[in-house]
């Protein structure tokens, strides 16, 4: 089925640039974050991550993107940080579970494509990403985070709607754009499908 968040990656995918996927497990960041004043710290852990993963010829969106995920986790941090008294020894006992959990990860899309086959690519950190619509829902919805958190509702629908027409799907777009002018049909649609659901269970009467 076609989903609007199918339709948002389709429309801010360049789809001539290569994808990876890096991750960084949070212990090892934290490191990085405490060496930095908070001013220049974002900064800092770009050029941090740049290096270790041998970012190159990376999207200006992607950079983007992953500055404002920069951001979010330093945020985050910077809470635990304080909530712990601004003791390291005190902040790697109280968010141990926290920080021995899932790896931070970083979608980086290059502007060349890099070869295949090649010893390079080989040796290259980060694994091959399954396409948008073979991956599970939480895959999506983390590879669209950043995107729903800098855009509003009404921008995504639009995007989902813009998407549709241009792939030729007008029946899609039509209802992507019905249901962000008018919600409540959306509720209503749900209603007759959940209807029709129960009524096709339903044993036949001698009436029917």
């Amino acid at each position: 089925m076609v989903t609007v968040l199918n339709f948002v990656e389709v429309l801010v995918m360049d789809f001539t640039s290569e994808e990876k996927l890096y991750s960084i497990n949070k212990i090892e960041f934290f490191e990085e974050w405490l060496k930095h004043e908070k001013d220049k710290r974002c900064d800092r852990l770009f050029e941090f991550i740049s290096t270790k993963f041998n970012f190159s010829d990376i999207t200006e969106e992607c950079e983007r993107e992953i500055k404002m995920k920069l951001a979010s986790i330093s945020s985050k941090i910077a809470t635990r940080w304080v909530s712990s008294g601004k003791s390291k020894e005190r902040f790697l006992n109280k968010n141990k579970l926290w920080l021995e959990g899932q790896e931070i990860e970083f979608c980086v899309r290059s502007t060349l494509p890099q070869p295949s086959t090649s010893t390079a690519e080989l040796s290259r950190p980060g694994r091959p990403r399954k396409d948008f619509e073979d991956a599970s829902f939480k895959t999506k919805k983390r590879r669209v985070e950043d995107l729903v958190q800098s855009r509003s509702v009404g921008e995504l629908m639009t995007a989902a709607e813009v998407a549709a027409r241009s792939t030729g799907q007008k029946n899609v777009a039509r209802v992507i754009k019905d249901i962000g002018e008018n919600p409540a049909s959306a509720s209503a649609c749900l209603n007759i499908q959940q209807t029709s659901a129960v009524q096709r269970d339903r044993p036949l009467s001698n009436d029917d």
